[in-house]
């Protein structure tokens, strides 16, 4: 600042100044390579201490102590692997895609991971993939949900059963669906009459799945079906009417 100051006023040569600036621009340049030379001298103390690059659980080692180890070595140390979130990967039929692609057009689907008997709600999380390509030998379609785990209930190579909610239709009338019958003029129910005899009630079935059905035609609610032993029933059986196991009204 000084030479700065007495150089606009004439006082001073321009060289003098320009002889600091230059004695000042080397000062910072050796400076910057101390610093560097302390930077490479902290690497050098990192890479003496093996660190992951996620946050995980440690599997079962890969090697013992006092082994020789090398940096190109392809089976590592240990395996480290990403517990939250995780993510699982399951396979659609192709005939589900249009309705998931309208799904995931609004917002990400949520999705329900159960234990692989379906009978056990482990986590909720939502669908964040959708594969390119279906695969043309199986006809299904690769996506991938992510989950929280913040309990770890899920567990990395664990089989489990994946639904996905791509809508929610309101005011269904609901039946399980072992309750439906085929036969040669389509689907049907045994319905329970008020006197206890059954009577066959061609039904329309818009969504079937796993244990449910969605009846848009042929039932009214608080109607009264049979769900079991119907081989050994015919128009007009009278009927024992009992409650489900594990029935919700």
């Amino acid at each position: 600042m000084r030479f700065s100051s007495l150089e606009a006023k004439g006082f001073a040569p321009k060289q003098n100044l320009d002889t600091q600036r230059a004695q000042v621009a080397t000062l910072e340049a050796s400076v910057q390579a101390d610093q560097a030379a302390v930077d490479m001298a902290q690497l050098q103390v990192d890479f003496t201490a093996i660190k992951s690059p996620i946050e995980g659980r440690a599997g079962l080692r890969l090697v013992d102590p006092g082994s020789i180890v090398h940096a190109t070595d392809a089976g590592g140390l240990v395996m480290i692997t990403q517990m939250q979130p995780i993510a699982a990967l399951f396979t659609l039929s192709q005939d589900d895609l249009p309705a998931i692609l309208a799904a995931m057009a609004e917002s990400a689907p949520s999705v329900a991971a159960y234990s692989r008997d379906s009978n056990r709600l482990l986590a909720s999380g939502k669908l964040v993939f959708v594969d390119s390509q279906v695969d043309q030998a199986t006809g299904q379609v690769r996506v991938k949900a992510m989950f929280e785990n913040a309990d770890r209930v899920l567990w990395p190579g664990e089989f489990i059963t994946a639904r996905v909610r791509v809508r929610t239709i309101k005011d269904a009338t609901v039946i399980p669906s072992k309750a439906i019958q085929r036969g040669e003029s389509g689907t049907f129910v045994f319905r329970i009459a008020d006197d206890d005899t059954v009577e066959v009630r061609p039904v329309t079935a818009t969504l079937v799945s796993d244990s449910v059905a969605i009846v848009a035609s042929g039932l009214a609610p608080g109607d009264r079906i049979v769900v079991d032993g119907q081989y050994r029933l015919q128009p007009g059986s009278r009927v024992e009417a009992r409650p489900a196991a594990g029935a919700t009204p």
